[in-house]
């Protein structure tokens, strides 16, 4: 798909530096039309952003504020859909050549324009997107991960920001890493790891996709970051723990010869002073997640030299000091042992064996997901084998009789009209495959026999989804099975009458969870669970200051060993020369912006640089060493950026990255 340009408005700004709003339009090969702003023509906001921890998706806005007159008019651009049109902000650099400031599509919702004689002014607004990403499902691989694939954060992250149709890098600023290494710099876990395992860590519900917008929430809470677009590319960043390269280069030198490295925020206020400048060290990806390059980014403007306070309405805040602090990550796939492969069917047909009475459908009828089976043409009376799992060609779990709770479940829709159906009854087998046998599930009784036989369910609501379930009672958890495949045959349904359209199954199969009694063979009906919940805390070692705000982050947590218990994933940042546990190292950072009252700025500034102040640049207010210094600069959290009067609005925080403070850290479950 192609975007042509069909609108253009060039002009300076107070300062006559060069500016340039486009708008390209899909499939677009005509003119270059003008447009006619107004006073303010273009402002481009990024939403302010109390939380990151919580909020870690930083979305943007551009309005164009344009008037139609006699001899300029536009398309009604409100009759298309939202990626029509393409709107970008492009500024000159010291060169003279035009650079990127922001990109996005424009959104026509509840157009409004004066009803008048020309010229009318009117407005509108184009988007980045990122608060679209629940529009969409999030990636899953092509196979669950139990059977030798993987998808690296990196994929899972490009592929989440592919839906948004903008092409853009993505530029990653973060610390968190795994192993040490003298090499200096490496690249970043957020990125290079596989936090989300195929399988069942891919789903929420046991068997439902999430939203694009949820995974990628929990990918960036796990590794402390945010995620913005700025000067037309995807930044990552860690919310903490972030300086100068040259600093952290000089951290991993003395960590790596032994040494401790001390009085680090010492050591960025020298560099700030000594170089008037802050480069911070990037990993560079294309738009698919594809590793580019290092490179060091400058990011710093200064209070007041690049920036210049105007309004007079520059104040400082004092956020309180926090003693204590925790994770709070839940999950809803703790307890769900999936004895089956693809039981929701949303990896396609890996897993299950097909025959002409059954195919797979998508977008149709579906319990949870996207897909499900869906019978075609399938007897009526007798039995018939229309589908199973593969239990024969090992791509489901083995028996083990150690884990609670397995049962087969099979969700059915019956979809009726309006005549009539008779004796509606669903056929399957539950069926072990012990070489050079076979056993089978016998439902009344109670056993497993060597006679093929087949379990029955009726019927009698129709046109809503429902779930069969057969636990295993009785002899139902033989030791004599381990390390058999167990798995489920779904036979024709059998019914009388005019009244049945179509026949679908989903989140079909054989699952448990992952409670198991200590070195002892479960017992039938145990269904016990292991915890869904887990909580990190930490807190001062010692203080005798009373505070009592706190910092609680909420998300979602992953498996790191499969085995159901809260991730162990390890890591070292730059400074670290021991391996700690991923939460603590986000918790000990966090606690280390908060050891003392943290200062919020928030006030107006004209931007006296050919590049406009972003998101992603640092701010260092430095009105000299004599009058007022900080100690080293800022993050940017919220800011709206006037183009033509070059006048941004501006809230960002100074964080404290010096030496850890002491702590104490717990975990325990909910």
């Amino acid at each position: 798909m192609s975007y042509g340009l069909k609108y253009k408005l060039e002009f300076s700004d107070v300062l006559t530096k060069g500016k340039k709003i486009e708008i390209f339009k899909k499939d677009y090969s005509g003119s270059v039309l003008d447009m006619v702003g107004q006073a303010e023509p273009v402002v481009v906001k990024w939403n302010a952003n109390d939380d990151p921890y919580n909020s870690p998706i930083i979305g943007s806005v551009c309005t164009l504020n344009l008037f139609t007159t006699d001899t300029v008019t536009y398309d009604n651009f409100y009759e298309h859909d939202e990626r029509e049109y393409k709107v970008k902000i492009s500024y000159k650099d010291n060169s003279n050549i035009y650079r990127t400031y922001w990109i996005g599509w424009l959104v026509v919702d509840r157009f409004k324009e004066q009803y008048k004689a020309n010229p009318v002014s009117f407005s509108l607004n184009a988007y980045d997107g990122l608060g679209t990403l629940n529009n969409f499902d999030a990636p899953i691989n092509t196979v669950p991960s139990t059977f030798g694939s993987t998808l690296f954060n990196r994929k899972r992250i490009a592929t989440i920001l592919g839906k948004l149709n903008l092409g853009l890098e993505i530029y990653v600023q973060a610390d968190m890493a795994i192993t040490f290494s003298s090499a200096y710099p490496r690249t970043k876990k957020v990125m290079t790891e596989t936090l989300i395992q195929e399988g069942r860590d891919e789903f929420i519900n046991k068997f439902d996709l999430p939203k694009c917008k949820t995974q990628l929430e929990s990918i960036l809470k796990n590794y402390n970051c945010r995620v913005f677009q700025s000067y037309g590319k995807w930044f990552i960043v860690e919310n903490s723990n972030i300086f100068d390269a040259n600093v952290k280069s000089a951290i991993n030198t003395t960590v790596a010869g032994g040494g401790t490295p001390s009085n680090i925020r010492s050591s960025i206020t020298s560099q700030l002073v000594s170089a008037g400048a802050e480069v911070i060290q990037t990993d560079i990806y294309n738009s698919t997640g594809v590793f580019q390059s290092h490179s060091n980014e400058s990011v710093l403007k200064t209070v007041p030299t690049n920036l210049k306070n105007i309004n007079g309405d520059l104040i400082r805040e004092y956020i309180q000091p926090i003693n204590e602090s925790r994770y709070k990550f839940t999950t809803t796939q703790n307890n769900c042992y999936s004895y089956t492969a693809n039981i929701g069917f949303e990896y396609g047909s890996y897993g299950w064996i097909f025959t002409s009475y059954a195919t797979l459908v998508t977008d149709d009828f579906s319990q949870q997901g996207r897909k499900a089976a869906k019978l075609v043409n399938a007897p009526t009376s007798g039995e018939t084998l229309v589908f199973n799992s593969d239990y024969v060609g090992q791509t489901a779990e083995s028996w083990n009789h150690y884990y609670t709770g397995v049962s087969a479940q099979i969700g059915v829709f019956v979809d009726k009209n309006e005549n009539t159906v008779g004796s509606f009854t669903v056929q399957f087998r539950i069926v072990v495959s012990a070489p050079p046998n076979f056993k089978y599930w016998d439902d009344v009784n109670s056993t497993w026999t060597s006679t093929s036989t087949t379990i029955t369910r009726t019927i009698d609501v129709f046109n809503n989804w429902q779930t069969l379930s057969v636990s295993f009672d009785g002899t139902g958890y033989p030791i004599n099975f381990t390390n058999n495949q167990i798995g489920i045959q779904i036979l024709n349904c059998t019914y009388t009458g005019t009244g049945v359209e179509d026949i679908y199954f989903d989140n079909v199969g054989i699952l448990g969870n992952y409670f198991r009694p200590s070195g002892l063979t479960a017992a039938p009906n145990d269904n016990r669970n292991i915890p869904s919940s887990y909580i990190e805390f930490v807190k001062r070692s010692s203080t005798t200051q009373v505070y009592s705000d706190e910092k609680v982050i909420t998300g979602g947590y992953y498996f790191g060993t499969g085995n159901g218990v809260v991730t162990t994933y390890t890591y070292k940042r730059t400074r670290d020369s021991v391996l700690k546990p991923l939460f603590q190292r986000n918790l000990q950072n966090i606690m280390n912006d908060y050891r003392e009252f943290l200062v919020r700025y928030e006030g107006t500034f004209r931007n006296m640089d050919n590049e406009p102040v972003s998101i992603h640049n640092r701010i260092w207010f430095n009105f000299g060493a004599s009058i007022a210094q900080d100690p080293q600069s800022c993050y940017i959290d919220g800011l709206t950026y006037n183009v033509k009067s070059a006048t941004a609005k501006v809230i960002a925080h100074l964080p404290n990255d010096d030496d850890d403070i002491s702590c104490v850290f717990r975990i325990t479950s909910e």
